[in-house]
């Protein structure tokens, strides 16, 4: 009777380890899983982010250099500026929909609004850009060309911000994963940077002015940064 009663103890015991074991596999498969899908979702909302900055950025250096021109502004240049534009708010506002209605982000609120408070911030903006893009250069707002280059800088970053918590959110407990998203931050950088050069120096040519002692400082301190990264 005793050794009856230790072998199904024993027996008892080992099915509970079998069971434990089984049960927390599956927790683990399952939390990995549940991962797997919010890297997913948020992988798609870092990558609309990314595409909006890009094309952000391309409308940013190519208005600089319109408002500063001498000249009028031909029809291929005003369809550049209305292509990127159209580009970058369509990925921004897929960006923020998915966000909103799709994905759990316990900084949402704190990162988001400030994104959203510059990005009407530059719509009121283009609105001022679209009626002295079709002024004289004389006639032109001096004050929208001072605010312009720095505002969109200023979204761009903080759309950026956004992308890279996101990015690092959803990258949690994978190091390939936070290895790949600090590639597409590097790759960001390079590029943010190297199209603010190419805004500088864009304005320059267009106004037929030279480059003043602060702009070289911006323009090293720019390239330091994509060299760095």
């Amino acid at each position: 009777m005793q050794l009856k009663t230790i072998l199904t103890a024993i027996i008892l015991f080992f099915s509970a380890a079998v069971i434990f074991t089984a049960a927390k596999s599956a927790y683990e498969k399952y939390e990995a899983l549940q991962m797997s899908v919010e890297a997913k979702k948020g992988n798609e909302i870092v990558d609309e982010l990314l595409m909006s900055a890009g094309n952000w950025a391309v409308e940013r250096g190519v208005t600089n250099s319109a408002l500063r021109s001498s000249s009028q502004v031909n029809a291929q240049v005003r369809e550049t500026i209305d292509a990127r534009r159209q580009r970058a708010d369509q990925a921004f506002e897929k960006a923020l929909t998915l966000l909103e209605s799709d994905f759990d982000f316990p900084e949402e609120e704190k990162i988001v609004q400030p994104v959203k408070e510059q990005y009407q911030y530059v719509n009121q903006l283009r609105a001022l850009v679209d009626k002295d893009l079709s002024l004289s250069r004389q006639a032109r707002d001096t004050e929208l060309m001072k605010v312009w280059v720095p505002a969109m800088s200023d979204l761009i970053v903080k759309s950026q911000k956004l992308r890279y918590a996101l990015a690092v959110e959803t990258s949690r407990g994978d190091i390939t994963l936070l290895t790949q998203s600090s590639f597409k931050h590097y790759a960001w950088v390079m590029s943010e940077y190297a199209g603010r050069e190419r805004a500088i120096i864009g304005g320059t040519i267009a106004s037929q002015s030279p480059i003043d002692r602060e702009q070289l400082y911006l323009l090293a301190d720019f390239r330091g940064k994509v060299e760095l990264a």
